[in-house]
């Protein structure tokens, strides 16, 4: 008796591993709700939402994989539970006139997945509508609650009305090809923004990402850790309500009427790969920046980098410790009360006056006037070179291979002149 009970309990066993028998591993679980959208009507599969008047409402945890057109949007609300919720975008599109084309108004944790090898489109608004900044709330995509966008699908956003994708917490964009055009801001995150991977391609009337609110410690932050960036702006590409941090990924940043990158914060860069054509400052930060690693390149029509504000009465710098630095400016290449150049690389033409005294350098620099046109290649020996944007007076470089009280060849492809390292 023994045996056949035993027989049979093993063969149970086994049959719900084949199967997948419990809670944790039942076919609903896994392949979630499925809801496919014909314009003013939903065929759902499944549990935990329901569908009325061209709104889905997501009231229970649980994955949702949205397909076809609606005229209409998303709400997800869990309640006082703040249960996890994922959407999954295959091949789906929304287009809600008045307001967003996804809300996520009360969730612990917010997932939207882009299904790899999907295209799909979310729109707020009507296209050819005016902006009303006074009126304008909200976004395409809308997140009362934390959320993350992942997957490798693609994802096109239009933002008629306000903003492409807002989100009142923390907001991290881990993959997926996103392109997002709005009236205002691309995207704005109040506690928090990262990007860790993915691609997105940013067309902005006003900032291209931003962070907006820093009243909890440590919160306001907007990292780039990953992933690539194309941003057009009309305001700033990038702007930080506290410190902002490059650590890996590709920016690549035209701002039309303001900063590059800007933060009331610390600026830090360690790593990746920056490029910022900006109208004002190719990069400001208010509390100081520090450039470790990476690549940047910056083309402005106001100061390269600039640390401080005259508001502020503490002292603010700039420091190079590493990393590849290329600016071509009209004002000055360097603007702060402290300038350090004690590493990397670093080749800046100007259209002002030498440094007064605020360079600090613990390793060689060059310093001194050559005169560039627009269009002009400037080089330095056969160690480093770079297009000039502006007209040019002065220029700054400093090097690994610089010998201090050695003399060096700098051309603007026309006229050569020579400067000693000091």
């Amino acid at each position: 008796m023994k045996k056949t009970l035993a027989f049979i309990f093993t063969a149970l066993f086994a049959l719900c591993i084949f199967t997948g028998c419990g809670a944790e591993n039942s076919g609903e679980k896994s392949t979630g709700t499925a809801v496919e959208f014909t314009g003013t009507e939903a065929k759902i599969q499944g549990g935990g939402c329901s569908y009325n008047d061209g709104v889905l409402t997501v009231s229970k945890s649980g994955t949702f994989i949205l397909s076809g057109e609606l005229k209409g949007s998303i709400l997800v609300d869990t309640g006082t539970a703040q249960e996890d919720v994922k959407l999954v975008l295959n091949g789906f599109k929304a287009e809600n006139p008045n307001g967003p084309a996804v809300l996520i108004q009360q969730a612990k944790n917010a997932r939207i997945e882009l299904k790899e090898g999907s295209e799909n489109l979310l729109v707020s608004g009507v296209e050819g509508t005016a902006f009303d900044e006074a009126g304008a709330t909200g976004a395409v995509i809308y997140s009362e609650d934390d959320l993350d966008i992942d997957g490798s699908g693609k994802l096109h956003i239009k933002g008629y009305i306000n903003n492409g994708i807002g989100c009142k917490d923390d907001l991290d964009i881990n993959g997926g090809e996103i392109r997002i055009s709005a009236l205002n801001n691309g995207i704005r995150s109040s506690e928090s923004f990262e990007l860790k991977g993915g691609k997105l391609d940013i067309t902005a009337g006003n900032d291209g990402i931003k962070t907006s609110s820093n009243k909890k410690e440590g919160k306001g932050f907007l990292n780039i850790l990953g992933g690539e960036a194309v941003i057009d702006a009309a305001g700033d590409g990038l702007s930080s309500v506290a410190e902002l941090n490059v650590e890996d990924g590709i920016l690549n940043i035209k701002a039309q009427n303001g900063d590059g990158i800007k933060a009331d914060g610390e600026i830090n860069i360690t790593g990746g790969t920056v490029s910022a054509d900006a109208a004002d400052n190719g990069i400001k930060a208010l509390m100081g920046l520090k450039l470790s690693g990476g690549t940047v390149s910056i083309v402005s029509a106001g100061d390269g980098l600039q640390a401080g504000d005259k508001k502020l009465s503490s002292v603010k710098s700039i420091e190079q410790t590493g990393g590849e630095l290329y600016v071509s400016c009209y004002k000055q290449g360097f603007k702060a009360d402290e300038i350090y150049l004690n590493g990397g690389m670093a080749l800046v033409l100007q259209n002002e006056e030498l440094l007064n005294g605020a360079l600090s350098n613990t390793k060689p620099v060059i310093c001194g006037e050559l005169e560039a046109a627009k269009g002009n290649t400037v080089s330095v020996e056969d160690i480093a070179e770079i297009l000039s944007q502006n007209a040019c007076k002065t220029v700054i470089f400093s090097h690994p291979q610089l010998e201090g009280g050695k003399e060096y060849r700098v051309s603007n492809g026309i006229k050569d002149v020579i400067l000693t390292a000091k």
